[in-house]
């Protein structure tokens, strides 16, 4: 059963527009209230890609789990991340979301 479930989600969250279109421009401003549904649209793409990198990769680039760090903290460290790299803001917002949990929670 499990050899079927992680390739369908991978195909799921890769053929996904949020996870190969999404940029780093849209997602700064979803997460710094451009909209009603922003916040929680940037939350849910957190969970996803934080999800989909652990359950895809056997060597973490980042240790979240077990920091006791919530939602909010995550979003924040993202929003800060894109707001002091505006440079990035082009690349794909999942790679952009990996570099800045990679910083702020390296593993040890």
């Amino acid at each position: 059963m499990t050899r079927f479930m992680i390739p369908l989600l991978l195909a799921l969250v890769v053929g996904s527009p949020a996870w190969g279109n999404e940029r780093g421009n849209f997602l700064y401003a979803q997460c710094n209230g451009a909209d009603a549904g922003g916040e929680p649209f940037c939350v849910g793409f957190i969970s996803g890609v934080i999800d989909t990198v652990e359950m895809a990769m056997d060597v973490k680039p980042y240790c979240v789990r077990g920091t006791g760090a919530t939602r909010g903290q995550l979003l924040d460290v993202f929003r800060k991340y894109l707001q002091e790299n505006p440079q990035t803001r082009h690349e794909s917002a999942a790679m952009i979301l990996v570099l800045a949990l990679k910083q702020a929670f390296p593993c040890k």
